[in-house]
């Protein structure tokens, strides 16, 4: 990875049609999150909705594990939450907010 800017005057368009894009869809992302909730609040408890006797959605229970960190680094001795933890390096993509692209 370096650390020195790279110029991207050349994807100014690309940019600022990613920025629209993104807001587009944090729109229609909320406007899909309303909708789900209306549906999921008729449905109840239910797991199967249908329109004309046919199944459009299903709105199951399912159960998830997962590891309580906290409570591992608590109940354990620090050498074995050592032991079993796992770094991974990852690269984050974000728009720097401010000046407007023009």
């Amino acid at each position: 990875m370096t650390t020195e800017p790279v110029a991207l005057d050349d994807l100014a368009g690309t940019i600022d049609a990613y920025r629209r894009f993104r807001a587009e869809a944090d729109r229609w992302t909320s406007a899909a999150a309303e909708l789900r909730r209306v549906i999921e609040a008729r449905l109840a408890d239910a797991d199967v909705g249908t329109i004309a006797g046919r199944p459009v959605v299903r709105h199951t229970s399912y159960t998830e594990r997962r590891v309580d960190m906290q409570k591992l680094r608590l109940l354990s001795p620090a050498n074995l939450v050592e032991q079993c933890t796992a770094t991974t390096t990852r690269r984050r993509f974000s728009l720097v907010e401010g000046e407007a692209i023009e």
